[in-house]
């Protein structure tokens, strides 16, 4: 009997535990659908709901996903690292899609970009995908004026501001809103890394770009020189 501060762990969570200790260790491997419920019961000598419960578990943190006549898959799970600037890195095939359009600055933005509120701003929307799985959300906006004729008001690859000298960024982490949860695919309780970057000249801001991040399948590097 399993024990945690002296109360026995419930057995959909011994489970869990254990079928999450094959995932990792790729005994069930990512894509390879797990063992029916039947089976599993049988295993483990549980009760089919205690099955779907420990099931469950493991959807809400983001090992298996459940398909309609198939059952509980192990999800592919790439890590994706992402070093200070550099663009995402990992074992994985990335694919961005880019919508663009033009809007008037509330008054956040326009008080990021130091701009009167209602200019018109130009918004990148991206979205990353790993594998066709989306794991980034991305909103650019930009002061129209330095967009206008440039390769930033088109849909393809973008190199980004050349007249940008510096950049800074704010990296946090919450619950995803209901919006975002539904564009990534998250399941309940897989929380997102939420990052927003500014490029400016070191007296004019730019750009400022919002970027929302599956939280389990990112990891953030930065360095920075020591101070002598």
């Amino acid at each position: 009997m399993e024990l945690m501060a002296g109360i026995e762990t419930p057995q959909y969570q011994r489970v869990a535990a254990r079928l999450r200790e094959r995932i990792r260790a790729a005994q069930i491997e990512p894509g390879q659908v797990l063992p029916s419920e039947r089976t599993l019961a049988s295993e483990y000598e549980i009760s089919r709901p205690t099955v779907r419960q420990a099931i469950q578990l493991l959807r809400n943190e983001g090992l298996v996903h459940v398909e309609h006549g198939r059952g509980a898959i192990a999800s592919p799970r790439p890590r994706i690292d992402r070093l200070a600037r550099t663009a995402p890195e990992g074992e994985f095939t990335g694919t961005w899609a880019v919508r663009v359009w033009f809007e008037p600055a509330d008054a956040r933005i326009a008080a990021i970009l130091g701009i009167e509120p209602d200019m018109e701003v130009t918004v990148r929307d991206r979205v990353l995908r790993a594998d066709r799985r989306a794991v980034v959300l991305a909103t650019a906006r930009l002061p129209r004026e330095l967009t206008q004729g440039t390769a930033l008001e088109q849909t393809g690859p973008c190199p980004g501001i050349e007249a940008a000298t510096e950049y800074t960024e704010e990296v946090g982490a919450r619950m995803p809103t209901a919006e975002e949860r539904a564009a990534l695919g998250l399941a309940d309780g897989i929380p997102v890394l939420t990052v927003t970057r500014i490029a400016s000249t070191g007296s004019r801001v730019l750009e400022v770009d919002e970027l929302i991040m599956v939280a389990d399948r990112y990891r953030l590097g930065y360095g920075w020189a020591a101070k002598r």
